[in-house]
């Protein structure tokens, strides 16, 4: 019998967008659930960059809706293609022609005031060959003239960065809105931040809560901290943040 070891199972119910994902060969496949992808339906990814990608994109207050794989620019014609058919075919004309002819983002994002962009996912020690780089030009080129900008978003490879920690634990946040702090617990926070407070603890001892409330607290916009600086802990420095929610806007800063 054939063994079928390293390559995906059917994946029923799963996106893979309008590029295949790759056959794994023994690695872990990498799903994701996000509430801002655009038909909600859980989606494959090649890599855990693009996961923790997904992941920012679901907090960030500027993004609206994305999609993995959301499009395919046609470098040789200069259009796009949205759909799996229309890549086939596409494949299929230039299977002779020498040189790169196609190129799939990793997402397509819409985002606040009707933008549009598109993200490359790349991790920091492996940002791509002087080849690569002219084909993402291209691509940007294109899409720039279909009213979509092309970023490059850079990902720590040491997964020790406080960005992959901290982005799961904002992510588990949001779904405990039951845990958010009441109106008087806001009131506190201001009157700790008039006193002096800074870190974490200052605000979290205070009002009884610990550390692991810290999370909730920036997610909910209780409190604001830096989240690609620093990890979430009781000497983080932290601000009230007044419901204001702009500390999650990280997608931009991640941008190249």
């Amino acid at each position: 019998m054939k063994s079928n070891y390293g390559r995906r199972g059917a994946n029923v119910g799963l996106r893979v967008g309008s590029r295949l994902v790759s056959t794994t060969y023994g690695r872990t496949s990498n799903a994701v659930a996000a509430s801002k992808s655009v038909d909600r339906r859980p989606f494959l990814v090649d890599s855990e960059g693009e996961q923790l990608v997904a992941q920012i994109l679901d907090i960030d207050p500027g993004v609206v809706a994305f999609r993995a794989q959301g499009v395919t620019v046609d470098l040789v014609e200069g259009t796009l293609l949205q759909t799996v058919e229309q890549r086939n075919a596409a494949r299929t004309k230039y299977r002779q022609v020498a040189g790169p002819c196609l190129y799939t983002v990793d997402y397509v994002a819409d985002l606040t005031g009707s933008r549009q962009c598109a993200l490359e996912v790349k991790l920091d020690k492996f940002v791509g060959d002087d080849d690569y780089h002219v084909k993402v030009n291209l691509a940007r080129s294109i899409l720039s003239r279909y009213g979509c900008d092309l970023w490059v978003v850079i990902i720590p490879g040491d997964q020790r960065c406080p960005v992959w920690t901290n982005i799961p634990l904002i992510c588990q946040a949001l779904l405990h809105r039951d845990l958010w702090p009441s109106s008087e617990t806001l009131d506190e926070i201001d009157r700790l931040s008039a006193a002096g407070a800074v870190k974490a603890r200052d605000f979290l001892r205070p009002l009884g809560l610990g550390p692991n409330m810290l999370p909730i607290m920036v997610a909910s916009g209780a409190l604001s901290a830096d989240l690609l600086e620093g990890h979430l802990r009781g000497d983080s420095k932290v601000e009230a943040a007044h419901g204001d929610i702009s500390h999650l806007q990280l997608i931009e800063r991640l941008k190249k």
